[in-house]
């Protein structure tokens, strides 16, 4: 199942309970029926369902806009992090996006564990990203 080889951050990876749960709030996407009788099944669920960030009072993160950050290329990942100013973050509510990123998108890098690291002096913007909702616009998707 594709859930549990998907990263929620570095090589950690979801827990039994937590695929359990996903699947609580997984839709049908696509269904295509085989000529021997069988169906091939396609579900989706949100990244936010994933990580509990649903669990939050919807308003929180619909009542602020989601802030862009640009990176060249990165994995997946479920629950991403950002290191600034000698404090890192994990980003909770987290949407992908591939494709050139809008004017106004904060530019980010990684280092050499995974994280994204923003431009100098970009500290006080840790907690919007740890709290509200973010898009991270990507060149390419790494595995």
């Amino acid at each position: 199942m594709a859930l549990r080889a998907l990263p929620v951050q570095g090589n950690e990876r979801l827990g039994e309970k937590q695929v359990e749960a996903a699947l609580i709030h997984a839709s049908t996407t696509r269904i295509e029926y085989q000529s021997n009788g069988g169906v091939v099944l396609w579900v989706g669920v949100r990244f936010e369902e994933l990580v509990g960030s649903a669990s939050r009072a919807p308003s929180a993160a619909a009542a602020t806009e989601p802030v862009a950050l640009a990176v060249a290329a990165m994995p997946l990942q479920l629950a991403p992090s950002v290191a600034a100013g000698g404090r890192e973050i994990v980003m909770r509510c987290v949407r992908y996006h591939q494709g050139p990123p809008p004017a106004g998108a904060i530019s980010v890098r990684r280092d050499d564990q995974g994280r994204l690291l923003p431009p100098q002096g970009a500290e006080a913007m840790l907690d919007a990203l740890a709290g509200g909702p973010v898009v991270i616009y990507l060149q390419k998707v790494l595995p």
